[in-house]
């Protein structure tokens, strides 16, 4: 029987759980992915409870998925073409702020008392747009920013962030909702903090708007960090 080692052949490296992260573009795009979607996580819980603590609808509160979807079906066959003709990481960026946007309108309109069901309705709309076109955009993005030998372990890295935040963002966003409820600003009350209180009580879907949105621009931000991919020659 043979033995390899014996023989001095080198043996072949395993490939390591972290290669994609060996390549800072890939790096910034991770963190963006991360923050963007928790940030829309959070955003949607808000929503969803916001709009059926004004209307005890489960209409409303069922519209709530149908107007984020909508988009996403009317634009499939425009949005994969924006990205490959203006540039992927272009496209995920506007379309990050774009949603960053949606969330900075949530917490104004609410916080100066101006909200409505369709107002709420309608700026989910433009969110719906803003996915549509985030989806395909970064996911093609992922192959200009790790070499091919890299790119399995990216592609699982980068399911991994989306899978996290899918399953952090709504528990934070039920957090954050909690931190305007009367049983948490009583506590501050009690615990000798009535200022805090005061200011939080009734606050929280603003808190978890204003969250979404700080998200969502750091996730902006780390997209148009990442180094423009070289062009190919024609």
């Amino acid at each position: 029987m043979t033995d390899t080692a014996a023989d001095g052949a080198p043996e072949a490296k395993e490939p390591g759980r972290f290669t994609a992260f060996r390549h800072g573009s890939f790096v910034l795009y991770f963190m963006a992915r991360v923050f963007t979607t928790f940030g829309a996580q959070v955003l949607s819980v808000a929503v969803i409870w916001h709009i059926y603590a004004i209307t005890k609808s489960a209409l409303f509160t069922g519209l709530v998925g149908l107007v984020q979807f909508l988009p996403l079906a009317l634009l499939v066959l425009v949005t994969g073409t924006a990205a490959d003709q203006f540039g992927r990481r272009m496209i995920m960026g506007l379309s990050i702020l774009l949603a960053a946007s949606c969330a900075v309108a949530m917490a104004m309109f609410t916080g100066f008392g101006m909200i409505s069901p369709w107002l709420m309705l309608t700026i989910l709309v433009v969110f719906g747009v803003a996915r549509a076109f985030l989806g395909p955009a970064s996911s093609s993005l992922v192959v200009s920013l790790v070499p091919s030998k890299d790119f399995a372990n990216a592609v699982t890295w980068n399911s991994s962030a989306w899978q996290a935040a899918t399953i952090v963002g709504p528990a934070a966003g039920g957090l954050l909702l909690g931190l305007g409820e009367r049983p948490f600003t009583n506590w501050l009350a009690g615990m000798g903090q009535p200022q805090i209180a005061g200011v939080l009580d009734g606050h929280g879907p603003e808190i978890a708007y204003t969250i979404a949105f700080v998200f969502m621009i750091l996730g902006a931000v780390l997209v148009f960090a990442i180094p423009k991919p070289p062009k190919a020659p024609p």
